[in-house]
């Protein structure tokens, strides 16, 4: 596997409701939505799915200690912060609510996992960087949130 990232890929995919982690304060209030997510992954693929996304490169490293918005299930330290296969980005409690609820993820990032025999990539420093600027780019000075991440 070539663990070279091309720079010309920006921006990164979001997986909706489980990429709203740092760039996103208001997380709980998406509760209803990752209810509504929830029983999607079933049985052996939801182990390699929380395995490829725990193996993620940290883009956002979080202070926060976050608990479950569903039911207080799990509590994740850097639950807020942000991780990245270089082609994705999601929550670093992601895994954790795939995990807990079977949170269901977009069909194109499981085809992804599965093309990549559920193995993490490596990203490197350089799109690590790249994605890292991108989603800083996301965050409006003291405006708010862009609408799509509202």
């Amino acid at each position: 596997m070539n663990d070279e990232q091309p720079t010309d890929r920006l921006p990164v995919k979001s997986l909706g409701v489980l990429s709203l982690g740092e760039i996103s304060p208001n997380f709980a209030l998406h509760r209803q939505e990752l209810i509504d997510l929830s029983g999607r992954i079933k049985g052996e693929d939801r182990e390699r799915v929380v395995r490829y996304l725990r193996g993620g490169t940290i883009i956002f490293a979080a202070m926060e200690y976050t608990i479950d918005v569903i039911s207080n299930a799990f509590g994740r330290p850097g639950g807020s912060g942000i991780r990245t296969d270089g082609d994705y980005y999601w929550r670093g409690d992601c895994a954790d609510y795939v995990q807990h609820y079977g949170v269901g993820l977009p069909n194109d990032f499981l085809r992804h996992m599965e093309r990549l025999e559920w193995t993490t990539p490596v990203v490197s420093p350089e799109r690590a960087l790249e994605i890292d600027r991108y989603l800083m780019g996301l965050k409006k000075p003291r405006s708010g949130l862009p609408s799509e991440l509202a």
